[in-house]
């Protein structure tokens, strides 16, 4: 209620809040990134910028857009993590999915900032929207669709080993227990498993059955051993 033009709020688990305020009286607008955190608010943003679209994870660590590109705050310095960048959102490994222009292609394209480096993946025809990304770097993607106008949502999955559900790199009950629930589900679209299922059918069949059940058995580790060359 300070007179400001308030949008975009994003909440992490601890209860901090981030959100946009904008200075729409003055021409080029002003966009400031603000902290709500521990009964204080607080401007982020050095300086005066076009700033916007701001996400936080559960560290306070805080992304969000500029005129310049995507930038990164991790509770005292800002860094920009790719130019002429967009619509980032944090997880709590610090990876970021954004939307970066490919010049060659003159397309944006959904990338992902991972360990220190950016990865710009295909567009298949679409151009980008916006995007999310788990604790897992898995990220769902809105993509639209140059030729005809029409959105699509893509989602983009870390390849697991057969039979290991939850990616952990072991084989135990918890495993058993989805497979279990995975054998008596209703069908997917168009008859296929659901996408949750789909590391229970070793036999590639679009089925979970007593071979799939044997070929789990075989490959139980239990909770003492892990998956050979498996990186959780």
């Amino acid at each position: 209620t300070n007179g400001g033009n308030n949008q975009s709020p994003r909440v992490n688990n601890r209860r901090d809040v981030v959100w946009t305020r904008y200075d729409f009286s003055v021409q080029p607008w002003i966009g400031r990134i603000m902290l709500y955190s521990d009964g204080a608010v607080t401007d982020i943003t050095p300086g005066e910028c076009q700033c916007q679209g701001p996400d936080i994870n559960d560290a306070g660590h805080v992304v969000w857009q500029d005129n310049t590109g995507v930038q990164f705050w991790d509770g005292e310095m800002v860094t920009m993590l790719a130019p002429i960048a967009g619509t980032a959102r944090i997880n709590d490994a610090d990876e970021v999915s954004l939307a970066i222009w490919d010049f060659r292609e003159n397309l944006r394209k959904h990338a992902i900032f991972k360990s220190g480096a950016i990865y710009v993946l295909p567009s298949f025809g679409f151009t980008t929207s916006r995007s999310s990304l788990n604790d897992r770097a898995e990220m769902a993607m809105n993509l639209l669709n140059l030729d005809n106008g029409h959105r699509e949502l893509f989602l983009l999955r870390r390849e697991g080993t057969n039979g290991d559900f939850n990616q952990d790199c072991v084989i135990d009950l918890y495993d058993a227990w989805i497979l279990q629930r995975c054998g008596t589900a209703e069908p997917g679209p168009e008859g296929e498993l659901l996408a949750e299922c789909t590391r229970g059918d070793f036999d590639g069949d679009s089925d979970i059955d007593s071979q799939d059940w044997a070929a789990f058995i075989n490959a139980y580790t239990g909770p003492g051993s892990m998956i050979d060359g498996c990186e959780p």
